[in-house]
């Protein structure tokens, strides 16, 4: 799923949720800001030291799985960020970026029948 993808179905999620009037092309507007002016490096960080080397969120002890579990479980952002107040729109924005490149720069190897 790429971060378009991702984006799409948590905006829908919040339009069902919250009853917002968003149509298609006001997703695709802010889907194009957010990944063309996010930059995950500075806000994501992996150290062995932290959370096991797990991938958290800076200064926050927060890991990108658990934002992204909150997520698919159908929590929204605004809900994320009332239960862990020290997060932003833009840490979880950078969580968000951070996964979907990790998969698109994932390489599957398919194996060859024998």
């Amino acid at each position: 799923m790429t971060i378009y993808e991702l984006l799409n179905d948590v905006f829908l999620f919040q339009k069902n949720q919250n009853e917002l009037n968003w149509n298609r092309e006001e997703i695709v507007i802010l889907e194009d800001k957010r990944t063309k002016t996010m930059n995950y490096t500075n806000r994501v960080s992996i150290d062995p030291d932290i959370m096991l080397g797990k991938p958290v969120i800076k200064g926050a002890r927060i890991t990108v799985e658990l934002i992204l579990r909150k997520l698919s479980n159908g929590l929204t952002i605004d809900q994320i960020l009332i239960a862990y107040q020290h997060l932003s729109k833009e840490d979880v924005y950078a969580a968000l970026t951070y996964a979907s490149d990790l998969i698109a720069n994932e390489e599957i190897i398919i194996p060859q029948p024998s």
